[in-house]
């Protein structure tokens, strides 16, 4: 499909996926409490030690930040109503798939990849070995991905028109996102990526270019 027939039926398929979309969510949002964690922070919701909690879980690990994330496991019980739940269940992963389009559009300067993209992930998202996170542990993880989504993407514009503002928003929302999930070290090795990608094709000295690489990727590791 050529670009301009794209731009003409872009409505349609836009359409189309919204579609796709519904009937794929739609089973979800009558499943129940899927893991023992989630019923624990579900209990502890309701009976509104949620605090408690955090302090006893963060004292036993010996980690500070479970002071500030460990609320999340049970924001999405907060209100004892299932759609409440699954609205806070489901909204970061509509984020995540927004941010991740932007992400494909913005590398690709097309609309066809991201669709392509989002058709394969409707199809595959519920293929798990383990445990479903479409099913399990609402908000927490999700949140914490499309905070990192959005670094990276806060990153690659940036990298795009230069403006500081987007590079200081991207080491942010990456330490916030760390918090959450300590494999997430694994953002510096892609941050590191796109970085060198960047500065192997602009022009200048290599050793100018080498220290500009240099600069732009520290923030991340000295919050790694």
């Amino acid at each position: 499909m050529s670009s301009q027939n794209f731009l003409k039926e872009r409505p349609y398929l836009y359409a189309i996926l919204s579609v796709i979309a519904l009937i794929t969510f739609y089973p979800l949002f009558f499943t129940g409490i899927a893991t023992a964690d989630d019923l624990h922070y579900c209990i502890i919701a309701q009976r509104g030690i949620v605090w408690e909690d955090t302090l006893l879980f963060a004292k036993l690990n010996g980690r500070f930040y479970f002071y500030i994330v460990k609320v999340f496991f049970s924001i999405a019980f907060f209100v004892n109503d299932p759609l409440f739940t699954k609205t806070l269940h489901f909204l970061p992963v509509f984020l995540c798939i927004l941010v991740f389009w932007r992400l494909l559009k913005l590398i690709s300067e097309s609309d066809a990849l991201p669709a392509l993209f989002f058709l394969l992930f409707m199809v595959t998202m519920q293929i798990s070995r383990h445990t479903s996170l479409f099913v399990a542990y609402p908000f927490y993880f999700s949140f914490s991905f499309f905070l990192l989504l959005w670094s990276y993407y806060q990153l690659l514009v940036y990298l795009k028109n230069g403006r500081k503002r987007h590079w200081i928003a991207s080491s942010i929302l990456f330490a916030l996102g760390l918090l959450f999930y300590e494999p997430y070290l694994l953002f510096v090795l892609f941050a590191a990526l796109a970085i060198g990608a960047d500065r192997l094709i602009a022009s200048g000295p290599v050793r100018a270019r080498l220290k500009q690489a240099l600069v732009r990727i520290t923030p991340y590791i000295l919050v790694a």
